[in-house]
């Protein structure tokens, strides 16, 4: 009977749909695995808007739980010249002061103890330096903001590290739930998510045909 096909293919997509997503929970370790990239802080120039292996405005990060000792910072980073999207050290997921707010996504630059003198002021504890990857609206370091004022991220803020990005199509969470945060995504990227979601579509009618060509070859001779 039809439903009954239908039936089984609804419980194989949700099977395969089950198995992915409990996948990237299992070796994100973090409520959250999947974050969405709101700015355009991290991008490194024009010329890398929207390419895949830094971090753009749109992109779905998929975040790593860690431990603080684990996080290598820009400072550690580059004299073995270990690099993530782009540059040198891990880049972090961190709520400033711990607090339950949209989570900042940026560069561990180094880190600090507590009472050490960092550019003049003193820091109350230990933590990480932080900075957005962008030149021109992250010169100076969150914690010379009013981001993380004078105050270096402590290791219980940091929720993950970025250890992958689906690019572009975080732009749909943000068209439901943050429309102001659009401001800030280039055109280019929109038009990377349009043909992404087009070629997506296009493999997903490629399987469907492919398998209804297969049941068809499967049905008994009469």
């Amino acid at each position: 009977m039809k439903w009954k096909s239908t039936l089984i293919d609804v419980a194989i997509t949700l099977t395969v749909i089950g198995v992915i997503f409990g996948s990237v929970y299992a070796y994100s370790g973090v409520r959250r695995p999947l974050v969405v990239v709101v700015s355009n802080s991290m991008i490194h120039s024009d010329m890398n808007v929207g390419m895949t292996g830094v971090v753009s405005p749109g992109d779905l990060i998929l975040v790593k739980g860690v431990d603080a000792g684990d996080i290598i910072t820009y400072e550690d980073a580059a004299p073995i010249g270990y690099k993530t999207y782009g540059d040198f050290g891990d880049v972090i997921i961190y709520r400033p002061n711990g607090a339950d707010v949209i989570p900042v996504i940026h560069r561990a630059i180094r880190w600090v103890e507590k009472g050490e003198m960092v550019n003049g002021w003193e820091a109350p504890h230990s933590g990480f330096i932080t900075k957005g990857d962008n030149s021109i609206t992250n010169r100076v370091p969150d914690q010379e903001t009013s981001i993380c004022y004078h105050k270096p991220v402590k290791s219980e803020w940091v929720v993950g590290v970025a250890r992958g990005e689906i690019p572009w199509l975080g732009l749909i969470s943000l068209l439901v739930s943050d429309r102001e945060a659009l401001a800030d995504v280039p055109v280019i990227i929109w038009i990377f998510m349009i043909i992404e979601l087009a070629v997506i579509f296009v493999i997903l009618d490629l399987i469907d045909r492919l398998v209804a060509r297969l049941k068809r070859g499967k049905k008994p001779k009469v």
